[in-house]
């Protein structure tokens, strides 16, 4: 009897809370925003709007059950046509939902949903490279290489076809002085529209204006290894005509141009004889900063003569 008694007693407060679970008073409301899924959709076509279909599903049910629906997130599966052309609605179905038993679906909004479709396209677009301001008057642009020079764009036939050329970031010309290579990404045309490749490469080459320029009665140093003799060269100066960038060749000096001569080493050794000095027609050379370059030099041949008294010009420095 007793037994019987405890029993009943667990029956009871078994019922007792099943009936507390299931209850109104330990029901709750709450509201997903639940996904939408294509299914279907052919690879020739693409999805225009909504770009991101979703609803909002409001449900009802225990407490302890929709916590669990929370964890295994909701979507709205959606078959599409075959024969669907570019504009289809569908209704949202409840029933297409993975949903306990005990939880109702109060409200979906929107109920329906209309999709925009197009078909993809393909098209080559010449690249453009824009540019802003100019170089500075010392220089001039020669060239501006884009590789490549064509990109493959692919998207809806309402954007791309609309499409000729494609555009990069802008360059800025105002700062350049020499040659530059860029990494230049395409900038967007259309929200849907993709380019492949999406960064080309932009050679921008850029060359100073040249300009030519005299010097007259630059002195000739000459030059040798141990010279003991006294070597004088005839003339004694030389005029040059060099070329080169502007702002270069305009602040170039006189004392940035080195002249000389070099006296071979078996010229300085050969013995003077009493009648004659040794005397040498030897080759203007003429060193000029980098970038610099000599157009002519006169005479391109001195003669020089050498005597036994030291104390000249040859003083035994390397060239």
């Amino acid at each position: 009897m007793r037994n019987v008694s405890l029993k009943l007693w667990s029956l009871l407060i078994a019922v007792a809370l099943a009936y507390f679970v299931h209850s109104q008073g330990n029901s709750s409301v709450m509201s997903l925003i639940v996904p939408v899924e294509l299914q279907n959709l052919p690879p020739e076509r693409v999805v225009l709007l909504p770009q991101s279909p979703q609803a909002q599903v409001t449900l009802r049910g225990p407490s302890y059950v929709l916590s669990e629906v929370t964890r295994n997130p909701l979507v709205f599966r959606v078959r599409i046509p075959s024969d669907t052309e570019d504009r289809w609605e569908t209704s949202l179905s409840a029933g297409s939902l993975s949903l306990p038993p005990s939880i109702e679906i109060v409200r979906v909004e929107p109920a329906k949903l209309e999709f925009v479709f197009d078909t993809l396209m393909e098209k080559e677009l010449q690249v453009e490279v824009p540019r802003i301001g100019s170089l500075q008057k010392d220089y001039r642009l020669e060239e501006i290489r884009v590789s490549p020079a064509k990109v493959l764009a692919k998207g809806p036939r309402t954007e791309v076809s609309l499409l000729e050329t494609v555009n990069t970031q802008q360059i800025d010309l105002r700062p350049l002085t020499t040659s530059e290579t860029f990494a230049l990404p395409l900038r967007v045309q259309g929200r849907f529209v993709r380019f492949a490749p999406e960064e080309v490469q932009v050679s921008v080459k850029v060359r100073a204006i040249q300009r030519e320029r005299r010097f007259q009665d630059l002195p000739i140093v000459v030059l040798g290894k141990n010279l003991k003799r006294q070597w004088t060269p005839e003339p004694a100066s030389v005029e040059l005509k060099i070329v080169g960038p502007r702002p270069d060749v305009q602040k170039l000096e006189e004392s940035a141009i080195r002249v000389s001569v070099e006296i071979p080493a078996q010229v300085e050794s050969a013995p003077e004889t009493k009648s004659t000095s040794p005397a040498i027609l030897l080759p203007v050379r003429v060193r000029l900063p980098e970038g610099i370059e000599l157009v002519q030099v006169q005479p391109s041949e001195v003669r020089v003569t050498g005597s036994s008294e030291n104390g000249g010009s040859g003083n035994g420095a390397p060239k």
